[in-house]
């Protein structure tokens, strides 16, 4: 089943529209260098919720 990582990982919206807040600050400033590390930044912290996500769901069902 499809979900939300907001849904798996809760305290990860908050941090995820902090996240958005930078690259679009960013952006209105007109700095476009700032703009594409925020939102690397955004990309690597999603990817690690959900790398740790599938970690511990791996620890819940070892062997599936």
């Amino acid at each position: 089943r499809a979900q939300s990582i907001f849904e798996v990982d809760r305290p990860r919206m908050a941090a995820a529209q902090l996240e958005h807040r930078a690259i679009l600050a960013a952006l209105a400033k007109g700095d476009p260098e700032a703009a594409v590390k925020a939102a690397g930044r955004h990309r690597d912290d999603t990817l690690k919720s959900w790398a740790d996500i599938v970690r511990r769901s791996e620890t819940v069902l070892p062997g599936s």
